[in-house]
């Protein structure tokens, strides 16, 4: 495994994240990103797949996963 698409929160609350959904909370400050799994515990590659969240809108989880015989190297720059 290469690595998985995770969701973090985004910083700040000006523009595009000062709209507010349910409770006053910020509703669109969120991203899916891809985290990189090399060098990563297993709990934290858990935390990652589980940071995609259906509440949020996230149906699908993305993978890379690295080919037989390819080094680490050639698998970093799919990223």
């Amino acid at each position: 495994l290469v690595a998985v698409s995770a969701t973090t929160l985004k910083a700040g609350t000006e523009g595009e994240f000062s709209n507010k959904g349910y409770g006053g909370r910020p509703f669109d400050n969120w991203e899916i990103v891809m985290y990189p799994c090399y060098n990563e515990g297993f709990r934290q590659i858990l935390k990652a797949f589980a940071s995609n969240n259906e509440r949020w809108g996230i149906t699908h989880v993305s993978i890379v996963l690295q080919e037989a015989g390819a080094s680490e190297e050639d698998s970093k720059e799919l990223l």
